[in-house]
């Protein structure tokens, strides 16, 4: 899993007690985003597997979000994954 090695660079990153601290944040800050990018596919995926299991309005309630969070989460998820989101329409037409 992605989390894994991000959570063992940013320990190494973290222990590196005889660099330089400005490079050391450097590293740092690299790895932020990486980490937020990570954890948020990580979540959105769970709470879209959660949804297809027991539908959005109970998965709200058992992760103690809205249904509006859930339905974001889904759509981000499903935008990340390639999935179309509007089954059995066609795409709209620009001019």
């Amino acid at each position: 899993m992605i989390l894994t090695a991000l959570a063992a660079r940013l320990t190494e990153a973290a222990n590196q007690t005889g660099t330089d601290p400005a490079s050391r944040a450097r590293v740092l800050l690299e790895l932020q985003s990486e980490l937020a990018d990570a954890l948020t596919a990580t979540i959105n995926e769970a709470v879209a597997a959660a949804a297809a299991d027991i539908g959005r309005l109970e998965t709200a309630e058992a992760i103690g979000r809205s249904p509006a969070e859930v339905g974001r989460r889904i759509t981000a998820h499903n935008r990340r994954v390639g999935k179309p989101g509007r089954p059995g329409r066609r795409r709209r037409q620009t001019a």
